[in-house]
């Protein structure tokens, strides 16, 4: 892509450049080309991750389960929901995170778990649980990079 301001294009650079799949875009205000590049950029960028924190729950206690290990929590604030990607911090820095793979309240299998209630959890990829360990729970989402703040 070849982009231009206030200029004129010869013919032989115009069929030059339709010969090899150049695109040639000329502008009279600089606000429609500065979109034009932002958007040709953002465009061709991946989609990055966005955490939007849901929960936060205090380990009071780690068990044997049949998957592994399972946290036993109570959740302080939020909610804690299956599926969702979990932070465990010990002493303020981040130790591990995973994706709950169970939920449980009590023996049975729920989806979320409410502030204010105890639950039972297990997470894919992490097992290193500690009483006293905190876990934050996040909803991932992924959002497409913003070069330029509108």
């Amino acid at each position: 892509m070849i982009l231009g301001f206030n200029t004129q294009v010869s013919p032989s650079a115009e069929r030059t450049a339709k010969e090899r799949g150049i695109e040639i875009q000329n502008f009279k205000v600089i606000y429609e080309l500065k979109d034009t590049v932002v958007a040709a950029l953002e465009g061709d960028l991946n989609q990055e991750e966005e955490l939007i924190e849901k929960g936060i729950a205090e380990i009071k206690a780690v068990f044997n389960g049949r998957d592994g290990k399972v946290a036993g929590a109570e959740v302080l604030e939020g909610q804690f929901t299956k599926g969702q990607r979990v932070h465990v911090i010990r002493k303020g820095k981040k130790v591990g995170e995973g994706k709950i793979r169970t939920l449980r309240r009590f023996k049975e299998e729920v989806t979320d778990v409410d502030e204010g209630n105890e639950c039972g959890f297990n997470l894919d990829g992490f097992e290193d649980f500690n009483a006293g360990d905190e876990a934050r729970c996040f909803e991932v989402r992924l959002v497409s990079p913003e070069l330029v703040k509108r």
